[in-house]
């Protein structure tokens, strides 16, 4: 069975860090880390706690290693290899990442209420055209086609 050090390593490489990061995120100097993980020292109560916290690290895999699951997230792998890139980036250029996707996630909001608007405005356009008379079929057909065309050339 691995060792202490060895499942630190592991979880190290499974998050594509290195140690200065991962002691980084510890509030542990390198140092202190590097003879953690070489088992010269012994990893704290409030470290282990703050390593399944921080990297959603199962505990008794951590503390008893095993066959069981490293991560307690279930998290596919696209997700986890966005936060390894994640990891790897700067402070400032992380901050930057975080400002795109926040402006990512008011575009698709702003699509989806868009077409939601469209659709409603379409069943609104269909019921009308609906209630015509079997007398104005013709009309009926001419404003059905004029609808599809404009949805199909509806930007969103």
């Amino acid at each position: 069975m691995d060792g202490m050090g060895e499942r630190l390593k592991r979880i190290r490489k499974e998050l594509g860090i290195n140690q200065g990061e991962f002691a980084r995120r510890l509030e542990l100097s390198q140092s202190t880390y590097s003879a953690i993980e070489n088992e010269k020292e012994i990893l704290t109560p409030r470290n282990i706690k703050l390593i399944c916290l921080e990297f959603e690290v199962n505990t008794d895999w951590l503390l008893h290693g095993g066959d069981g699951p490293i991560f307690n997230s279930g998290i596919n792998s696209n997700v986890q290899a966005f936060i390894n890139l994640y990891n790897k980036l700067l402070p400032e250029t992380q901050a930057e990442v975080l400002d795109y996707a926040k402006n990512l996630l008011k575009l698709q909001k702003y699509r989806e209420s868009k077409q939601a608007v469209k659709d409603h405005l379409g069943q609104i356009d269909k019921d009308l055209i609906e209630k015509l008379g079997p007398d104005q079929e013709e009309l009926k057909q001419k404003l059905l086609a004029i609808f599809q065309d404009d949805v199909d050339k509806s930007e969103i």
